[in-house]
């Protein structure tokens, strides 16, 4: 499904550039299986986010190797923002840690 709603999207960003390889209905059906095939291991989510990538920012199709290097970025984007949740510190471990950098600068003088 997402693979389909990728090419009516590259179809209208792209027009005649998109459709001109894919005038012929088996080679159209064999692409869309090749990308899926190709794509299958990253999920809609990244699919459709490297897909408003290359509507917003190419001017010509994605190569299958350009859009799978999208989708590993979005990938890895999505990774790094994930936060870990946040814990309030203890004031007590606070004043530990900071006592004993105080004693390791002194110990320099």
């Amino acid at each position: 499904m997402v693979i389909e709603m990728m090419f009516t999207k590259f179809s209208v960003a792209f027009r005649s550039l998109w459709h001109k390889d894919l005038q012929d209905e088996r080679y159209q059906e064999f692409s869309k299986k090749e990308w899926a095939k190709n794509l299958q291991k990253f999920s809609d989510g990244v699919i459709a986010k490297a897909t408003e990538v290359c509507e917003q920012q190419f001017e010509m199709p994605p190569t299958m190797a350009q859009f799978i290097g999208l989708c590993k970025n979005e990938v890895n984007r999505q990774y790094v923002n994930k936060k870990e949740p946040s814990r309030p510190s203890n004031p007590e471990t606070a004043a530990y840690h900071l006592n004993k950098m105080k004693e390791i600068l002194n110990k320099r003088r």
